[in-house]
């Protein structure tokens, strides 16, 4: 295991096989899947481009983004604390804090009156709209 990872009981880290990048995972909560790494590929970043990653979870996004682009920077935001920590640490293990901040959202009541994101599933798209009320 590399050292530079904290796990704690119940997760597992997973070679992304793009420049030496690992992820940590939950193996009892959800794991990305193979629609992470398409999107990955299909997503066209310019260099020197700032991005965000709306419902990051571990932030797969980001960390294969920042191996696959020129972008500057990266932000993954996420509701779910567990999943901002693992991405966290995972930023963190892949020495990539001064390309990929990881934002929890928890409190995100009062920052936006909405949020509209569309999600992959074979080849259809969904939007949902998700409303964030006091």
């Amino acid at each position: 295991m590399n050292p530079d990872f904290k796990l704690y009981p119940g997760e597992k880290l997973d070679d992304l096989e793009r420049n030496g990048y690992m992820i940590i995972q939950n193996k009892k909560s959800f794991c990305f899947g193979v629609d992470a790494v398409f999107l990955s590929g299909f997503a066209r970043v310019k260099k020197g481009a700032k991005c965000i990653d709306l419902g990051t979870g571990t932030g797969i996004l980001p960390i294969l983004l920042s191996a696959k682009t020129e972008a500057s920077h990266f932000t993954g935001i996420d509701i779910q604390s567990e999943s901002c920590d693992m991405a966290r640490r995972s930023v963190a293990g892949n020495n990539l804090e001064d390309k990929i901040d990881i934002v929890e959202l928890d409190g995100a009541v009062g920052l936006v009156h909405g949020l509209v994101a569309s999600r992959l599933h074979g080849h259809q798209v969904f939007q949902r709209n998700v409303q964030l009320v006091d």
